[in-house]
């Protein structure tokens, strides 16, 4: 509800990339705006593949205290 109803910040000539934690609801997500935009990507794996790919990484979860479930 709340992506569809902010479709209108999205830049059309930007390409989306959708990111979450482990691509699950980036997934679901992309289910829901794909008749809105041709120009969807997924970060496969989200950010814990791109963090156990040793990529680099600015802020989060444990930075800010907080607990974060891991996806399986």
């Amino acid at each position: 509800e709340q992506v569809e109803a902010r479709l209108e910040d999205l830049h059309r000539h930007d390409p989306v990339v959708l990111v979450c934690q482990c691509g699950r609801r980036a997934c679901l997500t992309e289910e829901t705006l794909r008749h809105h935009r041709d120009d969807l990507l997924i970060l496969e794996g989200g950010t814990q593949a791109w963090k156990d790919a040793g990529l680099p990484v600015v802020g989060g979860a444990a930075r800010r205290g907080l607990s974060s479930a891991r996806c399986d």
